[in-house]
C-alpha cells in the first residue's frame, strides 16, 4: 500500500529490470515509482524537498553519515518503521559457532579493515538506531547474492571460471560464511514493515552457508567449468595466499571481493519465529543458480559476443584490469599458503616478478603500474 521514493546516487540504479519481469511490467512498476538523484554536493534534505513526509524509510547504505542524515529527517516525519540494512559482519572476527542476535562483538580489528570500513560503518548506524527514538528493525545480512547484486561475489567467481583460471583464496580457504539471496531479504524487509512486534529489534538473515574454498568448488559446477585436470587435484585449482601482503599496494577495486574477518555464519530462528520469514532460497547451489541464471549468462553472451570481433585484444585488456590481484598472487607462490594453512610470519614484500631469493631483504613495497 505504499508509494516507493528511491534515492540513489547515480541514475543508472533505476535502469535494471526484474528477474522473470517482461518490458511491461518493468514500465508499469517504474511508473508507479518516483526516483531522485541525490548529487554528490546535495543533502538529503535538499534532494527530497519536493516531498513532505514519509510513513516509512528503508535504508540500505551503510554508510553512517547517511543513516544520521535519515535518522534526523526520520524525527520530523514521524516514521511508523525505519528499517536498517545491516550485516553479520557486525558481529566481528572470532566467531567459531555460529551467531545469534545476542552474540557480543568481537573488538579485534582486522587487517582487511583498512581497505573495508563497512563493518564499523554499521555498528555505528545500529548505535545511532538504538539511541534515537525512531522506531526501527535492524536486518543483518549475510553476503546479499543474486541478479543485480551490489557486490556480484559470484561472478567474481564465475568470470575466472569462464576463463578457466586457477582460484586465487585468502588464508586457509575453510573460512565459513553465509549466503542470502537477494529475494529473500526483500522478503525480510516487506515482513519487517508488517510486523509489530519487529520494532525495536534485529534479526540475522542467511540463506545457506558455505566455506570459502567450497564456493570456489560450487560456482565451477553451478557454471560447468570444464576441468581438464582431476577435480580433487585442488592445488591445481585453488590457490591460497596470504592477503597481509597485498593489501597496502592495492585499493578496494583490485582486493578480493569480500573481507575475510573468520567465520561470518548465524542463526535465523529468530527472524523465521518472529517475522515467519520462510526463505526460497535456502541453501548455497539454489543461490548461486538462479543468480547464474538471470545474471551470469548475460555477461557470459556479451563477453563472447565481443570475442567474436576481436577476441585477443579484449581477452587482454579485461584480464589486465580485473585479474591484478590474481596475476601478484600467481606470479609470487612465496606468497602463497599451502592448504595445511598456518599465517607466516612475513614482514617484507618485494616488486613484481623479482627473483625469489631477494625477496626476503628487499624491504620494497608494491608497485603497479
Amino acid at each position: 500500500g505504499y508509494t516507493p521514493v528511491v534515492v540513489a546516487r547515480s541514475p543508472e540504479s533505476f535502469a535494471f529490470t526484474i528477474p522473470m519481469e517482461n518490458r511491461e511490467e518493468w514500465r508499469a512498476r517504474l511508473e508507479k515509482t518516483s526516483f531522485v538523484t541525490q548529487s554528490e554536493n546535495q543533502t538529503l534534505q535538499e534532494a527530497l524537498q519536493e516531498f513532505d513526509n514519509f510513513d516509512v524509510v528503508i535504508n540500505l547504505s551503510p554508510n553512517k553519515t547517511d543513516t544520521a542524515e535519515l535518522l534526523h529527517l526520520c524525527e520530523s516525519w514521524k516514521v511508523d518503521r525505519f528499517v536498517y540494512l545491516s550485516s553479520l559482519q557486525v558481529y566481528g572476527a572470532e566467531q567459531y559457532l555460529e551467531c545469534t542476535e545476542d552474540t557480543a562483538w568481537s573488538d579485534t580489528v582486522m587487517r582487511t579493515e583498512e581497505i573495508f570500513k563497512n563493518k564499523g560503518e554499521w555498528r555505528e548506524s545500529e548505535k545511532m538506531l538504538k539511541d534515537s527514538n525512531v522506531p526501527y528493525t535492524i536486518l543483518r545480512s549475510g553476503y546479499i547474492v543474486g541478479p543485480h547484486a551490489n557486490n556480484s561475489l559470484e561472478n567474481w567467481f564465475f568470470k575466472r571460471h569462464y576463463y578457466e583460471l586457477p582460484i586465487v583464496i585468502p588464508g586457509h580457504g575453510q573460512q565459513i560464511v553465509g549466503l542470502v539471496h537477494q529475494k529473500d531479504v526483500a522478503s525480510a524487509v516487506n515482513l519487517a514493515l508488517k510486523t509489530s512486534k519487529a520494532a525495536g529489534e534485529a534479526f540475522n538473515l542467511q540463506g545457506g552457508v558455505i566455506s570459502l574454498d567450497g564456493l570456489a568448488w560450487e560456482t565451477g559446477k553451478v557454471c560447468e567449468r570444464k576441468f581438464d585436470f582431476v577435480i580433487s587435484d585442488e592445488d591445481a585449482y585453488l590457490i591460497h595466499y596470504d592477503e597481509r601482503q597485498f593489501i597496502a599496494s592495492m585499493d578496494k577495486r583490485h582486493q578480493w571481493p569480500i573481507p575475510v574477518h573468520g567465520h561470518c555464519f548465524a542463526s535465523t530462528e529468530k527472524a523465521k519465529k518472529i517475522l515467519k520469514w520462510k526463505p526460497e532460497f535456502t541453501n548455497v547451489t539454489s543461490i548461486l543458480r538462479d543468480s547464474y541464471t538471470w545474471d551470469g549468462r548475460l555477461w557470459r553472451d556479451e563477453l563472447e559476443n565481443k570475442y567474436e570481433r576481436e577476441q585477443e585484444k579484449l581477452k587482454r585488456r579485461f584480464r589486465m584490469r580485473d585479474y591484478m590481484l590474481d596475476m601478484m598472487v600467481l606470479e609470487n607462490p612465496h606468497k602463497q599458503v599451502a592448504q595445511e594453512w598456518v599465517m607466516p610470519i612475513i614482514t617484507a614484500v618485494r616488486e613484481l616478478g623479482s627473483p625469489d631469493e631477494l625477496w626476503l631483504d628487499s624491504g620494497k613495497t608494491w608497485k603497479w603500474e
